[in-house]
């Protein structure tokens, strides 16, 4: 016997609900479902499609029935085909998904705001961040990021990946940019690529430009009302930063990889900045190239210049034209231009110096306003400060020189002790003058000395023969010569003579006219260097004391020429044989006088003595 009736449970006596069988009502207790384990639950036979039960054990739930009497499948209620807010389990990633079945683009949505969407069809833009593509238009874009490509409404292909990134593009197209507010002004220009916070923050319309690391070309905004090309590439944080192009040849074709590269660089175009510091001063400055940390840091105007290594050209602000290749090569150029510095530290000094090439270490480390002076080799001219058109080439050569002038040093350590006199040449090793003030001399050969002003030495004490096919000429033309005495004496001065044999003793002249002390110098230098060594006597040679010759002249009161008497303390006496010539002329001339008078006393006497033969 069945009974159909509608069942109330309440406390205030109320009617059940007509659509309810059961209709439980209370403001103070609940409905309390039979709790079982899941073995207990398992454990019931033949549960009908739908039964409830609260689960005790190991996921404690809600569960019921979701499958028939003959095959239960028990589910917990709330795991459907819903997410849950507070997770998962269970899922299969082959069956379960967020997403759509069918062509309509999948959207999110903050505040009612858009905050993503992954569109299939035309025109397949992908954003993600809230009012991320905010205008929804253009296609094959990419934007993450809150309000990234918030204002774009034609332009296709852009990238953008950050809190508004490429905010105000509207048509500008194949964009890149990746940083927080990257490229955010951005309306028009195109091909750009930012990546870093701000970068190309500003630029409007510019386009072509690459800008990697933070606030890199952020202060670009030059906007002609047209789209044009500024060529920048500006790798690095701030490099580029303040770079504002003013028409299409001002502030472009510019290329900064390195922290600050070309910092503060707003006009000036084709240059190259690689290196931390790299031309960040650089203003309007162009076509500049700059390789190391510091190179060129301070150059402001200066154009055409070309520094590699750190510090290079590093205080260089007006100088143009200058090449400085090696560690603070032309550090301290302010002014100077057409310099060439090649090697660590060359020309390091130089401020306003001009027209000078340094090849070597150290080479015209010191100069300041020297100018038109060429030095190759390590330390050559190395103290020059306002000499000019000095050549030196050849370690240590002129490294001494402070102020000379148009001296010429080829061979190591070649006049090394020269400071401030002027036209000489040393051609040699350790070859010049033993005096840092003489001028005019002319050194040849390894070792060679001038021991005073006005001077040419050619070899060295080992020297044994200096000669050539025909013998030395004096000029001796008539034309030039004044004040002409016939006053040289003869028999007089050439009887005083005292001809004899000597030998030279090497090791005294070498102490003498400092060859030995420039030679110890060089080996606490380079331990290793070879000098020439003989004999400390030279071969026996034959001629006269220098001294007894000038004490014979004074006798017969002959201003002698033949005797080169020393100039200063560090002069050695010396003779001139061929000036032994003359009076040696005059000694025959007298001689020759004596026996023409001799002869003719001779003639008389034979005919006085034939007249008294006859008689």
């Amino acid at each position: 016997m069945s009974i159909h009736a509608q069942v109330a449970i309440n406390t205030d006596g109320s009617l059940p609900d007509n659509s309810a069988m059961l209709d439980v009502k209370s403001t103070e207790k609940g409905l309390l479902f039979p709790r079982m384990t899941l073995a207990q639950r398992n454990a019931i036979v033949s549960p009908a499609a739908g039964l409830m039960i609260y689960q005790t054990d190991n996921t404690p739930g809600y569960y019921y029935n979701s499958g028939s009497i003959e095959n239960p499948t028990w589910a917990m209620v709330g795991s459907g085909s819903g997410w849950s807010l507070t997770g998962n389990g269970g899922t299969n990633p082959a069956t379960n998904f967020l997403g759509t079945t069918d062509g309509q683009p999948l959207k999110f949505k903050v505040n009612n705001q858009k905050a993503g969407c992954v569109d299939y069809a035309f025109p397949t833009n992908t954003g993600f961040g809230y009012q991320a593509l905010n205008s929804g238009s253009g296609h094959n874009n990419t934007a993450y990021g809150y309000q990234a490509l918030y204002s774009n409404t034609t332009a296709y292909m852009i990238t953008a990946i950050g809190e508004q990134a490429l905010y105000s593009n509207t048509t500008g197209t194949f964009n890149v940019a990746c940083g927080f507010r990257a490229l955010y002004l951005n309306s028009g220009g195109n091909d750009n690529i930012a990546v870093g916070s701000e970068t190309l923050l500003e630029n409007t319309s510019a386009s072509q430009n690459t800008a990697i690391g933070n606030f890199a070309l952020a202060s670009q905004s030059y906007n002609p009302g047209h789209s044009w090309a500024s060529n920048n590439v500006a790798v690095g944080y701030k490099a580029l930063v303040f770079n504002q192009p003013t028409s299409t040849s001002n502030g472009i074709n510019n290329t900064a990889l390195g922290t600050y590269s070309l910092l503060g660089n707003t006009t000036g175009s084709f240059n190259t900045a690689s290196g931390c510091y790299s031309l960040s001063s650089n203003s309007d400055g162009n076509n500049n190239t700059a390789n190391g940390y510091y190179s060129l840091l301070s150059n402001t105007n200066g154009y055409q210049n070309t520094a590699c290594g750190a510090r290079a050209l590093q205080l260089n602000d007006l100088g143009d034209n200058n090449c400085a290749f090696g560690y603070t090569a032309l550090s301290a150029n302010l002014g100077g231009s057409n310099n060439t510095a090649t090697g660590t530290q060359a020309l390091y000094s130089n401020n306003s110096g001009f027209q000078n090439t340094a090849i070597g270490s150290d080479a015209l480390y010191g100069n300041t306003n020297g100018y038109n002076n060429t030095a190759s080799g390590m330390s050559a001219l190395y103290s020059n400060t306002t000499g000019i058109m000095n050549t030196a080439v050849g370690c240590n050569s002129q490294s001494a020189e402070v102020s000379g002038w148009q001296n010429t040093a080829l061979g190591a350590s070649s006049m090394e002790i020269n400071v401030t006199g002027p036209y000489n040449t040393a051609i040699g090793f350790n070859t010049g003058p033993n005096d840092p003030g003489f001028y005019n001399t002319t050194c040849l050969g390894i070792d060679a000395t001038a021991t005073g002003s006005n001077m040419v030495r050619i070899g060295n004490g080992f020297v044994g023969s200096i000669g050539g096919q025909v013998g030395w000429t004096t000029l001796s033309d008539g034309r030039f010569k004044e004040n002409v005495k016939a006053d040289v004496p003869g028999l007089s001065f050439i009887n005083q003579l005292r001809p004899v044999t000597y030998q030279l003793n090497r090791e005294k002249i070498s102490e003498y006219n400092g060859v030995a002390e420039r030679r110890n110098q060089i080996r606490k230098k380079f331990p290793t260097v070879q000098f020439q060594e003989d004999e400390k006597y030279t071969l026996s040679t034959t001629g006269f004391i220098a001294q007894e010759v000038e004490a014979a002249a004074k006798k017969t009161g002959f201003d002698f020429s033949g005797v080169d008497a020393p100039k200063n303390d560090k002069d050695m006496y010396g003779l001139r044989y061929a000036e032994f010539v003359v009076p040696l002329v005059k000694a025959v001339q007298e001689l020759n006088q004596k026996n023409e008078l001799l002869e003719k006393m001779n003639k008389e006497l034979l005919a006085r003595i034939e007249k008294l033969e006859t008689k």
